[in-house]
């Protein structure tokens, strides 16, 4: 009887603590934790995109895992627009569609930095974004943190952007920038954080002040190698099944 009792106080103590370790984030579906041990195979699945322009153009990280693998791709990017307005996208698409899809991977923030939102406003709409696609049966969600600020948005052109824009803003919005993907992975709840990319950089070329665009072309957004790239750091984040990109 003695043996049994202290059976029975091991199996429920086990149970307990496994229990309290899994939900000890308030992320009832995925951790950082065990981000290793729950990579999927998405071949023939389907994946919505959220965010601003880093998803966007020809061979753009979501289309290129969306090709390699046969991914149905819903990309609901909006170039140069803020979480507010990537949380309308979705509202708008579930007004058309009941169902969510498969993976859903949301990539956004950066603008909201620019314009000087906070790390809390931010959070505060990708969780209503996340929350609103769990409801409709996503069963797997990504915040991506996208790339090293710092080492990728350098020698930015000041004639591209709104006038008056001076060194000092540009400098502030990276470190805005950092701080929110230093702060959103113990923030957000319910989905599973792709951490940052280091090893895309923005080199500036010898013996001059032009800065090189073989990864990144304008000190904003990736070329189609620094996509190639970012894509490849995705895969292997999430996908069980991944390979490097030709």
């Amino acid at each position: 009887m003695i043996f049994l009792l202290k059976l029975l106080h091991s199996l429920f103590y086990d149970e307990s603590a496994r229990q309290k370790s899994d939900t000890s984030s308030g992320n009832e579906y995925a951790t950082k934790n065990v981000l290793i041990n729950t990579k999927v195979n998405p071949t023939n699945s389907s994946m919505l995109v959220v965010g601003h322009s880093g998803n966007l153009g020809n061979g753009n990280w979501a289309e290129l895992l969306a090709k390699k693998y046969q991914i149905k791709l819903t990309n609901l990017a909006i170039g140069g627009k803020q979480t507010e307005n990537d949380l309308q996208a979705v509202k708008s698409y579930f007004f058309i569609n009941q169902k969510s899809p498969s993976l859903v991977f949301i990539y956004s923030g950066l603008n909201d930095m620019w314009s000087g939102k906070t790390v809390a406003q931010v959070v505060k709409n990708q969780q209503a974004i996340i929350d609103l696609v769990r409801i409709k049966g996503a069963k797997r969600v990504y915040l991506v943190l996208g790339y090293d600020g710092m080492k990728v948005n350098r020698g930015v052109p000041k004639g591209g952007l709104a006038r008056g824009t001076t060194d000092e803003m540009i400098e502030g919005y990276k470190k805005r920038f950092q701080s929110y993907q230093k702060e959103a992975p113990n923030l957000i709840r319910n989905a599973t954080i792709i951490p940052i990319e280091t090893s895309i950089e923005r080199v500036k070329l010898p013996n001059t002040n032009n800065y090189s665009k073989d990864l990144v072309y304008d000190g904003l957004h990736l070329s189609a190698k620094g996509q190639k790239i970012f894509s490849n750091h995705v895969d292997k984040s999430v996908f069980s099944i991944n390979g490097v990109l030709p």
